[in-house]
């Protein structure tokens, strides 16, 4: 369970996957996540009422396409995303 401290945002859900590791490298990386997600927020603006089901995929690509380098749209203005110095 993720969301504000005031309960009115959120997301609850569940994880599965599996993730493996060959000779020291990230070989595969397959999660799976599916819940509910409720409430107005700078990126839900309009959200419906209660809670509405949601899930996400992550896999790890291979980095030949042009669209396997594109970052995220949130992290762009993270930059401890890219360089944990700053």
């Amino acid at each position: 369970l993720i969301g504000s401290a005031d309960g009115q945002m959120g997301y609850q859900g569940k994880i599965e996957g599996m993730i493996l590791v060959d000779k020291g490298r990230l070989a595969k990386f397959d999660l799976l996540v599916l819940g509910k997600h409720w409430g107005n927020s700078r990126y839900t603006q309009g959200a419906r009422p209660g809670k509405a089901p949601m899930g996400q995929v992550f896999r790890l690509s291979d980095g030949k396409r042009a669209s396997d380098r594109i970052p995220p749209q949130g992290i762009r203005w993270a930059p401890g995303y890219w360089n944990p110095a700053t």
